[in-house]
């Protein structure tokens, strides 16, 4: 391969998606700002306490950027390319009434396929970006802002709130062409892409408002509708009143929120009518799920923790839901792994969870925890309630799921010796994030990343090692 051009823009890399043969990246710039004296806050502000009142002057007017062609993208030439601003400050698109930005969201799109291979659009926007859903025609940016200003504060601008709230920015994007559209606002605060999802046109976005672990608990969570053009439509509100939400998945004209303080109740939602959303059915377990897994129209896999009926976390857990009455939503199944301390980079990370449909193949990355009959000796009931496991794999179980529930196949690891709490942080390097399946013929194999390799085993062959290629090296180790 051989690079052709390199384009950088200045700032933090957010999320980017690839569609219609366009790639889409999402980047926020923070400039050097100078702060004058006592002034109204900023409505899109990083933070808003009593101390910060000031106004804000950043240094320039648009993000820096350049393009390096052919000899000038080698560092090694030398040869110096000058920053220069994205676009003109009278391109950048904002919203009336938020205030003075802090900061610069920049969308760049590059066509990736066809005629015009490689041609690049930017759009920037004076606000802050969060979490990113994307749809096949529009970007959904949610910006959390932490406003604990009461009405009575007497603060000169202020709107009457009191809480966290959330903006949501929504650009519409058509061949590669990115515009600012519309702004909508929702008390509390988003947890993920997943929280947010568009169906038919409409917008819905589920958020926690106020604090769990508040004296009394006054935290509660909520779904919001909204149209094409920003308009709310509908809501559910004061779900699970003292908890927050773990994790949301939309499927359809169906949606599923999960909560947690000390059970775990998974609410189902009816969302065909976008203007009178209601809850159909309700759930309470053990544990909690942080990510929600379509297997069908009628079932999704949780991935989260185990705990007791006090709340205090265990092991990791898995459960399939059957939602196929959704007015009476069903544990079907559920495994528990590990004990106390045992985790999985599944729960915040969904593209490390492997689930094939076809085949019922679930790979599930894990440092797997236990506690041993030795570790239990001479301890008390209320001791081994909080006891943390020995590390006892750092890899990925592999399991199958049927009939039956959850069924076991193996275990794999890219650690050539047995892992302990002495020598377990120098193989960080050797922990797997991805996996992926691959078939052909009677063949059938599971390949597994990790920063130092690249495995591949035989699903059929009780996952025995066929391959493995080196992705980096040691730098301690010199090649002579």
């Amino acid at each position: 391969p051989q690079l052709i051009k390199t384009h950088e823009v200045e700032g933090g890399f957010n999320t980017a998606r690839l569609i219609d043969g366009f790639a889409y990246v999402v980047m926020q710039t923070w400039p050097y700002s100078t702060y004058y004296g006592p002034a109204v806050m900023s409505k899109m502000a990083v933070s808003s306490g009593p101390g910060m009142l000031q106004r804000q002057v950043m240094s320039r007017t648009a993000p820096l950027a350049r393009v390096l062609q052919g000899e000038e993208a080698d560092i090694e030439s030398g040869v110096a390319v000058p920053f220069t601003p994205i676009t003109d400050c009278s391109r950048i698109s904002s919203v009336e009434g938020l205030g003075s930005a802090d900061s610069w969201l920049t969308i760049l799109s590059m066509r990736t396929s066809g005629e015009g291979l490689g041609e690049v659009q930017t759009m920037t926007h004076a606000g802050r970006g969060g979490n990113v859903f994307v749809s096949t025609g529009n970007i959904y940016v949610a910006a959390t802002n932490w406003d604990y200003f009461s009405p009575a504060s007497g603060v000169p601008g202020r709107l009457p709130r009191d809480g966290v709230w959330t903006a949501v920015l929504k650009f519409g994007m058509e061949e590669g062409r990115v515009a600012f559209e519309t702004l909508m606002e929702v008390p509390g605060s988003v947890l993920n892409q997943f929280s947010m999802d568009e169906y038919e046109g409409n917008f819905r976005v589920a958020t926690t408002y106020g604090e769990m672990w508040a004296q009394p608990p006054n935290s509660v969570s909520n779904v919001f509708v909204f149209d094409a053009e920003g308009r709310q439509l509908g809501s559910v509100t004061g779900l699970a009143p003292g908890e927050r939400i773990f994790s949301v998945r939309f499927q359809g004209e169906k949606g599923y929120v999960v909560t947690f303080r000390q059970t775990d109740p998974l609410f189902v939602l009816d969302l065909s009518d976008g203007a009178n959303p209601t809850v159909l059915g309700e759930l309470k377990i053990p544990g909690w799920s942080d990510y929600l897994h379509p297997v069908n129209a009628t079932h999704l896999i949780g991935v989260g923790k185990d705990a007791d009926l006090d709340g205090r976390a265990k092991g990791v857990k898995l459960a399939l839901f059957d939602v196929s009455d959704p007015t009476d939503p069903q544990e079907r199944y559920s495994l528990a792994l590990g004990d106390r301390g045992t985790e999985t980079e599944a729960t915040w990370d969904h593209k490390a969870f492997l689930f094939h449909a076809p085949t019922g193949l679930v790979v599930l990355p894990i440092q797997l925890r236990e506690v041993t009959e030795e570790m239990k000796e001479g301890r008390s009931a209320d001791e081994l309630q909080w006891m943390y496991g020995q590390l006892t794999l750092d890899g990925a179980i592999v399991l199958q799921l049927g009939e039956g529930g959850f069924e076991e196949k193996g275990r794999v690891s890219h650690m050539d010796e047995a892992p302990t709490e002495d020598n377990w942080w120098g193989h960080n390097m050797r922990k797997i994030w991805r996996s992926g399946y691959m078939a052909g013929g009677e063949e059938e194999v599971l390949f597994t990343y990790s920063s130092r390799e690249l495995r591949v085993y035989d699903i059929n062959d009780s996952l025995s090692l066929r391959a493995a290629a080196p992705l980096s090296v040691p730098q301690c180790v010199v090649d002579n």
